[in-house]
């Protein structure tokens, strides 16, 4: 039985204009599924197969994606089960702005990589094979249970080190992250997407203050 977050192989059937999808089969089953277009990675014709996250049940049909967190969740640990197991690694979060072009994946480490650098110089030789899967730029995060140090990586690719100060109201949920005036703009990212996608990742209120 198949759950939202599932990664399945899909057949597209036919297209379906008026509704801007795909009518598609779960390959190994019986299940029906419609693949929104919005929610594609590329055009597809009748008989193309690829692979989709199960974003949502709607019985008697399955809603697919191929950009929730749960698809590039499911394609990284699929693309990276060695690179996870050798280094005591887990993916913990995925996080994306609807209108951004890049994700943030937070990774838990166990055996002592300490930066989002080490990580993304782990996968940087292996991202390539993720391009026909994956269009969006990845932005590999260190998972902490520390609050306020989870906060900080989760601002990369902003330099993280140039950060002054990081004050935790536990009460109000809220980090507020201070940072050379001049250095706001770039923390903040464009359009403020680079904020918000780390609000987005640790769930946590984040503030960007200069000093």
């Amino acid at each position: 039985m198949i759950k939202v977050g599932y990664l399945v192989p899909f057949l597209v059937i036919k297209a379906l204009p008026d509704y801007d999808s795909y009518f598609c089969n779960i390959l190994g089953t019986e299940l029906y599924s419609m693949l929104p277009k919005k929610y594609s990675i590329k055009e597809y014709k009748v008989g193309d197969r690829d692979w989709a996250a199960v974003f949502e049940i709607r019985p008697p049909r399955v809603i697919l994606s191929q950009k929730s967190p749960q698809y590039i969740r499911k394609m990284i640990e699929s693309r990276f089960s060695n690179i996870l197991l050798s280094n005591g690694l887990k993916i913990k979060k995925v996080a994306k702005i609807y209108s951004a072009d890049f994700y943030k994946v937070a990774v838990g480490c166990e055996n002592g990589l300490v930066s989002s650098k080490e990580i993304f110089e782990l996968f940087k030789p292996h991202v390539d094979s993720l391009r026909e899967n994956i269009r969006e730029k990845i932005y590999f995060i260190v998972y902490s249970d520390n609050v306020k140090e989870y906060v900080v990586n989760a601002l990369y690719p902003a330099p993280i080190e140039r950060v002054k100060k990081v004050i935790f109201y536990s009460e109000m949920n809220t980090v507020d992250v201070k940072v050379d005036t001049s250095d706001v703009a770039m923390f903040m990212g464009k359009r403020r997407l680079n904020l918000l996608t780390a609000i987005k990742l640790t769930g946590v209120n984040i503030e960007i203050n200069g000093i």
